[in-house]
């Protein structure tokens, strides 16, 4: 029973954070997808690749060998 005394703390303060962050994020996120369904814009938009590195920029494969 101590065992469950000691955990209530932990467990009310991380129910609270974890209600408190999407009350206070969710209107963020909705509004940014609502953003990105109206103009089409898919989510990886910035993500870069490896083969969209420009040329000389690849550090593996440009080493100089001393």
């Amino acid at each position: 029973m101590s065992a469950i005394r000691r955990a209530t703390p932990f467990l009310v303060a991380s129910t609270a954070g974890i209600v408190s962050g999407v009350y206070i994020f969710r209107p963020l996120i909705l509004q940014e997808t609502e953003k990105r369904r109206s103009t089409g814009t898919p989510n990886h938009q910035n993500v870069i690749g490896a083969n969209d590195l420009p040329k000389g920029q690849d550090s593996t494969k440009n080493r100089e060998t001393h």
